[in-house]
């Protein structure tokens, strides 16, 4: 019988006004992080969302997420 596997995945997302933009922000900056950017901080969010499920893999999740947040890789016990 194979054992699944579980991970926890805890995110923050900011919501903030910058001029006349709204961010909907994953991460620490705008460089380093998951973001979008849009008029109302609804379109922000709907950005956010479409460039997270558009990300390759859970592992450039992981990788791009690392500082943070409370990922850790499972175990195979």
């Amino acid at each position: 019988m194979m054992q699944s596997q579980k991970f926890e995945l805890k995110l923050t997302i900011r919501v903030f006004k910058d001029g006349d933009e709204w961010y909907a922000l994953i991460g620490e900056d705008l460089q380093s992080g998951i973001a979008g950017c849009d008029k109302t901080p609804v379109e922000a969010l709907n950005v956010l969302f479409t460039h997270f499920a558009n990300l390759p893999s859970i592992d450039v999740l992981a990788d791009e997420l690392m500082p943070f947040t409370d990922y850790e890789q499972p175990t195979n016990s």
